[in-house]
């Protein structure tokens, strides 16, 4: 059974991103979390209408940005002291992409590495949107996706 032609009319582009290594202060902080976020969504050219944020103690940070492309939810883990986050973003706009995310993404937030899928609506991956980024000295480095998880 397919899915019910009822709901594929309603299509997004999704992307789930996992960082690691970005600077520690930045994932503790609403305000620079909101900015930084904020500073990736005009990197992308999307246009920001409003954000959320929720600090949780002892540390920790849930929020997003809601878009008029459509939204960006950020979860942050930094009791792991390893500077991780990830990152779900769904585009409804027809025209907005991620081409160039990632990229923004290990910039603004000052990761070493960074991993991105971007998925279908029934949930497959999409070919070829798998990303693994890894910033070295000369600059990010494009690996092929690690195939364990």
């Amino acid at each position: 059974m397919g899915i019910p032609e009822r709901f594929t009319d309603i299509t997004a582009k999704i992307a789930i991103t996992k960082i690691n290594g970005a600077h520690q202060g930045l994932l503790d902080n609403p305000a620079r979390l909101i900015e930084s976020l904020r500073e990736v969504a005009r990197k992308m050219s999307w246009t920001t209408r409003s954000s959320f944020f929720e600090q949780f103690s002892p540390v920790g940070v849930t929020g997003g940005l809601i878009l008029a492309e459509s939204a960006i939810i950020v979860h942050t883990w930094p009791e792991l002291g390893q500077g991780k986050a990830r990152f779900n973003t769904e585009l409804c706009a027809p025209d907005a992409m991620f081409t160039g995310f990632p990229e923004a993404v290990l910039d603004v937030f000052g990761c070493q590495e960074l991993l991105h899928e971007e998925f279908s609506d029934t949930g497959f991956v999409n070919p070829g949107t798998r990303i693994y980024l890894v910033q070295t000295p000369e600059g990010a480095k494009k690996y092929p996706f690690p195939s364990k998880r």
